[in-house]
């Protein structure tokens, strides 16, 4: 009689091996005694794996076991691989799509559609980059939760969700991995904004007004990373004008009960619409048709960074209206009220502050409301302003400087291509160098402008420096002098007329088209093409 424990060679793993594979126990060959003592043999039966299904997506394709070490797996990192991050929960992984009408909005989530690799690659990405990437110093449950919410029930926003995960991506490789994974993810990135191009299209914006605006802010988000700004303004109008039409029907405040989501896409407009505000010049007067009912007035007084954030989008708007309308002296008291206001309620939040990044958050929005208090000021008082603001562009370069440098000690919070969807240093710069008739307060606004992060919402750093350098030097030009040469007046440059208008780039191009002249020139302006 054979040994109890007596086994025969087995094809199988040893119980260590099955174990670490993950190899259920009960998969190997065993004998057993029979009645009449002779050895019965057990079929062996087939292996079964149980499949990780939380691991990254390399180690996956790899049949290796993941770490799962988030954002990036040790056993990727540590032999040298790029972990390219996890899948969303509950999300089955195949190369085939479900005979579903992609366009369709059922009630049923794509959760139960099968998501290819290049999808779920894509959403990881979005998840553990992009959204970090693109909120910048605020807390943003637009780019956190919203967006990833309704990338599961919406396939044109997770297709063009992915989009914007493949566009940020190729920014931060910026070719230095190879030039063929380069060019990979730039097919892939086009190819799926074409597929959400088409997917919006077939949006029924009346029944799914939500779906179609979250996808229009994505667009806008790809366009910017192309450098494309009339494709841009293209899709934030459509946005606005879907907006418009909500309010139409029901009118929204800050207190009326709408759903967060319609709250969260009200705040994202308003945070385009601001920035756009500082670049209009760049645009043209006629481009003003973005400014939308999205205006009520802000609480005087908060409790979190966010709500002064939203607080000083919404006195943007109200500046910004009054522009438009022609709101006089009336109007221009009640914006200084409301900044003033704005300020102390700033000063007392910043004291209790936690974290010096949170100070610094607020910082910037300090920076934001003095420039848009020299705004206000220029839309009664016209050039004038301009003068009498020296102190408060001062106040914007040294403080826009000091943040700078303090970050640069320390590290930035933003990702390696310094992308963001939300306003920053860029637009009170731009603004100093462009209006400020103090010429070394222009000129070192400049130089600051240099090291502001390369691209803030609607704003290209290298972009905004290229079009105020050449400006200031026509200002010199204009008077006689060299760009570093002495200015009469103490100092002060006038700009006596000199007026600017600024053509979008097309997408993929580093060159802008600039016409300059004077009114009195019988509106003679000379064009110019600037690269950055």
């Amino acid at each position: 009689m054979a040994s109890s424990n007596e086994t025969g060679p087995s094809d199988g793993p040893s119980e260590k091996s099955s174990a670490e594979f993950g190899v259920s126990s009960n998969a190997r060959s065993s004998r057993t005694s029979a009645p009449n003592g002779t050895v019965a043999v057990v079929p062996e039966q087939k292996m079964r794996y149980t499949r990780n299904t939380t691991g990254c997506l390399t180690c996956r394709i790899r049949k290796v076991r993941c770490d799962e070490t988030k954002p990036d797996c040790v056993r990727c990192t540590s032999t040298g691989r790029k972990c390219d991050g996890y899948p969303p929960p509950q999300v089955r992984v195949s190369k085939k799509r479900s005979s579903k009408s992609p366009g369709s909005s059922s009630p049923s989530s794509p959760l139960a559609l099968l998501w290819s690799v290049e999808e779920c690659r894509g959403f990881a990405y979005f998840q553990t980059r992009t959204a970090t990437a693109l909120s910048g110093r605020f807390l943003s449950p637009f780019w956190n939760s919203l967006v990833l919410q309704a990338a599961h029930n919406e396939p044109a926003v997770l297709q063009a969700l992915i989009t914007v995960a493949q566009f940020h991506e190729r920014l931060e490789i910026g070719g230095v991995d190879g030039i063929g994974q380069f060019e990979g993810l730039q097919q892939a990135a086009v190819r799926n904004y074409s597929k959400a191009l088409s997917m919006a299209r077939e949006l029924q914006s009346v029944a799914n007004p939500d779906a179609t605006l979250i996808a229009c802010v994505l667009f806008v988000c790809i366009e910017l990373m192309q450098n494309n700004y009339n494709g841009a303004y293209m899709h934030a109008k459509h946005g606005l004008r879907i907006l418009e039409q909500l309010q139409a029907r029901q009118p929204f405040s800050s207190s009326s009960p709408a759903s967060d989501a319609r709250k969260l896409l009200v705040q994202m407009f308003r945070n385009i619409l601001n920035q756009a505000f500082f670049i209009y010049e760049l645009f043209g007067r006629g481009r003003r048709d973005l400014l939308t009912p999205l205006v009520d007035t802000p609480p005087t007084d908060f409790m979190t960074l966010d709500q002064a954030h939203e607080a000083l989008q919404r006195i943007g708007l109200l500046i910004q209206r009054s522009r438009r309308i022609g709101g006089g002296a009336g109007s221009h008291d009640v914006h200084c009220a409301l900044l003033r206001q704005w300020q102390a309620s700033t000063a007392r939040l910043i004291a209790g502050l936690p974290s010096a990044e949170a100070k610094r958050a607020a910082t910037i929005l300090q920076l934001q409301a003095m420039a848009l208090s020299t705004m206000n000021d220029a839309f009664l008082n016209g050039d004038a302003a301009f003068e009498a603001a020296t102190p408060t562009f001062e106040a914007i370069v040294a403080g826009a400087a000091e943040l700078l440098e303090s970050e640069d000690r320390t590290q930035r919070p933003s990702q390696e291509v310094n992308l963001s969807f939300e306003a920053g240093l860029i637009g009170p710069l731009y603004y100093t160098a462009m209006k400020c008739r103090a010429l070394r307060v222009r000129l070192h606004a400049l130089l600051v402008l240099g090291l502001a992060p390369r691209q803030e919402g609607i704003w290209s750093a290298s972009m905004a420096a290229g079009i105020a350098t050449r400006f200031v030097k026509v200002e010199m030009e204009e008077l006689g002098g060299e760009l570093l040469g002495d200015v009469s007046s103490g100092g002060w440059v006038s700009q006596g007329g000199l007026t600017m208008a600024v053509g979008a780039p097309r997408a993929y191009e580093r060159a802008i088209r600039m016409k300059i002249g004077r009114k009195c020139d019988g509106g003679m302006m000379r064009e110019e093409v600037i690269t950055w």
